[in-house]
């Protein structure tokens, strides 16, 4: 696995002091958030080189609505999807991290022939029928990622979907850490390949968690996450160093 760190916790004045501090730290790499990133794509792209880490992915906010009852909103969504993608490859990531969907569905119960988390998961279908033919041609991996405050509850659910996608290469799974250490053992054996993106921000996995990530090819980022306590970085950091 390699070790990143989100960009906010790196407070730098130049994108390339901020690649020079992650590597300082022992990370291999930055993750840099979508929706501040326009504008500093030439400066990050000209400051990755030696002795810096290079960036890792681009992460989209949770207002993507891409399961909006309002066609207007879900093009906007994909638009920022696809304008991630783009300056993912600018810079010179690996890919971009997207949550679909964050909070009450507005979608309508239509049981017994559908529920309103059946259609949302009908109309991400319908986008990966075509996004990740689209990270094929920019060489990018997607990571789709479940919250608990979604449709997409948790990588049980999202590995479902990828299932229903006959498990694209290009499509895999983010999650934090603290979601999957509240999800039983047995149940995480089908998603477990598929989870090549993992979030920390100081939490202790169980020992087993730990072994069963070392081989991951993905990403281990600590970034910051709402509603959890602020925590030591350089701790966290070896912590992730010593279990690699």
């Amino acid at each position: 696995m390699k070790i990143a760190i989100h960009e906010a916790l790196l407070n730098a004045p130049t994108e390339r002091e901020r690649l020079q501090m992650a590597h300082e730290l022992g990370a291999d790499g930055v993750e840099y958030q979508a929706e501040t990133l326009a504008e500093r794509v030439e400066e990050i792209a000209l400051a990755v080189g030696e002795g810096v880490a290079r960036p890792s992915v681009v992460r989209l906010g949770f207002d993507l609505n891409l399961v909006s009852t309002d066609l207007a909103v879900r093009q906007a969504g994909l638009d920022r999807v696809r304008h991630a993608m783009t300056m993912a490859v600018d810079i010179g990531a690996s890919g971009v991290v997207f949550a679909p969907h964050v909070g009450a569905l507005a979608l309508p119960n239509l049981m017994p022939w559908r529920a309103p988390n059946q259609l949302a998961a009908e109309l991400l279908l319908s986008h990966l029928s075509w996004l990740p033919d689209l990270a094929y041609v920019f060489e990018l991996q997607l990571y789709l990622l479940p919250l608990p405050q979604s449709f997409l509850a948790n990588v049980v659910l999202g590995t479902e979907v990828l299932r229903k996608i006959k498990f694209d290469r290009h499509t895999k799974l983010a999650t934090h850490l603290s979601d999957l250490a509240t999800t039983p053992l047995d149940h995480l054996t089908d998603a477990h390949p598929h989870i090549q993106h993992l979030y920390v921000n100081g939490d202790r996995l169980p020992h087993a968690l730990w072994d069963s990530f070392k081989e991951m090819n993905g990403w281990v980022t600590v970034a910051p996450r709402e509603g959890q306590p602020a925590f030591d970085l350089p701790s966290t950091l070896a912590q992730l160093r010593a279990h690699r």
